[in-house]
């Protein structure tokens, strides 16, 4: 079931298992993040709309970025919503973790790990650095989208035009590079759990070379629940479900690495659980296409 040719049906049915009897807390997990986002957003726009009421900034402010005031209010929300964001990211993480995790990882009280200095500084460690890299994977793409519409504007000869469309498809090909890279990072709070004792750095290159080739799995997930997701009301029973196999389906790639390389992969030389039951010789003896 493993690789590219894992079924999502029989991934998203063991996931409900999983999910019995612990869906609503689960649920409530999942949320809070999502949930701090949007509170803060919301709080932005409602001071951005105060601004504007009383006259302390026009609404071409808002895009140019020149009033001041508007700069620091946008500064400090985004410090603020990524300080709350971050270890409640974590700790979905943990948890869908403890979940799905073979052997079981030790229950902790959810608050405990939140509230933990440790946690803390590797989730906004790992907060900053995945959105330092989704960064610098979108600057191709406003390059190339820039370039693309200063030549079509100023343009005016057949070579021009020609160069546009070269910069159109060049944005393209960009902007489908940065969603690859951002489909890789999705899993970097998974990452963080599984290896408690790796730098954050380092899980999140070791995230980036180990989803090569597996970016697709989330996209697929959320494909086969497209539909349920169009309703607002469903979302809160469908993300833990969502979340649960994506979890799922990140230990199961973990697994078959480690037994076909017998080396965990993010642990450089460092033999894997399984990889210690089956000698050298035994492992020849399967075929390739076991």
């Amino acid at each position: 079931m493993g690789g590219a040719g894992m079924r999502i049906r029989e991934l998203t049915g063991f996931s409900r298992s999983l999910l019995k009897g612990r869906r609503f807390r689960t649920a409530m997990v999942c949320i809070l993040p999502i949930a701090s986002g949007l509170f803060f957003r919301t709080a932005e726009a409602c001071v951005y709309s105060l601004m504007l009421y009383f006259g302390e900034m026009k609404p071409i402010e808002l895009f140019s970025g020149r009033n001041r005031a508007q700069l620091a209010i946008a500064v400090f929300f985004t410090i603020a919503r990524w300080t709350v964001s971050a270890p409640l990211v974590y700790g979905a993480a943990f948890r869908l973790c403890a979940i799905t995790s073979e052997k079981g990882k030790p229950q902790r009280r959810f608050s405990d790990i939140i509230l933990s200095r440790r946690c803390f500084r590797r989730s906004l460690a790992a907060q900053l650095w995945v959105k330092l890299f989704s960064a610098a994977a979108l600057l191709p793409t406003i390059f190339f989208g820039t370039t693309a519409y200063s030549i079509f504007v100023t343009g005016r000869t057949a070579g021009e035009l020609f160069m546009t469309a070269h910069a159109i498809v060049l944005t393209v090909v960009s902007a489908f590079m940065w969603l690859t890279v951002r489909m890789s990072l999705a899993a970097v709070p998974l990452f963080l759990v599984k290896f408690p004792k790796m730098s954050v750095f380092r899980v999140i290159i070791g995230t980036l070379c180990f989803m090569k080739g597996r970016r697709s799995t989330l996209m697929r997930l959320l494909a086969a629940y497209t539909p349920l997701l169009l309703s607002v009301a469903a979302v809160p029973y469908i993300l833990p479900e969502i979340m649960t196999a994506y979890s799922l389906c990140i230990d199961i790639y973990i697994k078959e690495e480690e037994y076909l390389a017998g080396n965990s992969f993010f642990g450089r030389g460092r033999k894997s659980s399984d990889a210690s039951e089956l000698s050298p010789r035994t492992k020849r003896r399967f075929p390739k296409t076991s």
